[in-house]
């Protein structure tokens, strides 16, 4: 059975621009890599948002094919261009009529990254326990805190910030250049070095409170995280499949 087009286009981008380029995706290059542009001009940038948001509206069973298949060529490739689904369908599904129309559209339209921060030194699987914090001033949120381990951060259009208030956490979207934000280093990571993650500081990051998603903050990232978590087990299928092929290949020789 032939694939569906937006199979090919991707099959065809890692062919062109990923295979064969080994050595230099994994030398820690800065970020964002100029062929994340060109994956761009493939008309695929952000396809799982709906149509309506400018998106492509694919399933994720579609973004099932399309990871596999970047993950065929490289990991890191592959989670730096899926990373936004966890933070843009937390934005889609829990945020305001006006938070998708200030965020998601655009995102679409610039071929655009977003990043979420939740993980810390302390609280990595155990989010409960993350220090960040959030408090109302006025009509604004103000945020404080350090985020240990977050991918696309530094050149992302904005970000979902999870923290807490006492007992209660908040999800907030922070647009990327809000001042206070501060990219304290990038990790130099063994694996999936085509990709960045970032460990950042927010000291008095001062955001309206209507950029708060709806309902409780680490509930909301555990719903975002289900589809990222197919997502990360396709990457291993990608990956093995490539493994299998090269073995076949030196089998041949």
């Amino acid at each position: 059975m032939r694939a569906p087009e937006y199979v090919r286009t991707v099959q065809a981008f890692v062919r062109r621009e990923v295979i064969g380029r080994e050595a230099e995706l994994d030398r820690l290059a800065p970020a964002p890599l100029p062929l994340y542009e060109r994956f761009a001009e493939t008309g695929l940038m952000n396809w799982w948002l709906p149509k309506e948001q400018g998106g492509l509206g694919l399933s994720l069973e579609d973004s099932v094919r399309i990871v596999a298949e970047l993950a065929y060529g490289d990991a890191g490739v592959a989670f730096t261009l899926f990373i936004p689904v966890l933070t843009s369908n937390m934005v889609r599904w829990y945020g305001s009529e006006e938070l998708r129309a200030a965020y998601l559209a655009p995102l679409v339209s610039s071929n655009g990254f977003c990043a979420t921060l939740g993980s810390e030194h302390a609280a990595g699987s155990e989010l409960a326990r993350i220090t960040t914090t959030v408090r109302r001033e006025g009509s604004d949120l103000v945020l404080d805190g350090t985020k240990a381990y977050s991918t696309d951060t530094d050149f992302a259009r904005f970000l979902v910030v999870v923290a807490r208030d006492g007992d209660q956490y908040t999800a907030v979207v922070v647009p990327r250049d809000t001042p206070g934000i501060t990219i304290d280093k990038r990790w130099e990571v063994n694996g999936l070095r085509s990709s960045a993650t970032y460990q950042m500081s927010l000291a008095g990051v001062r955001v309206p409170a209507s950029n708060a998603l709806q309902g409780n903050g680490l509930r909301l990232l555990e719903i975002g995280l289900n589809a990222s978590r197919i997502l990360i087990a396709t990457t291993a299928l990608g990956i093995a499949r490539r493994a299998r092929d090269l073995c076949m290949d030196y089998a041949k020789t």
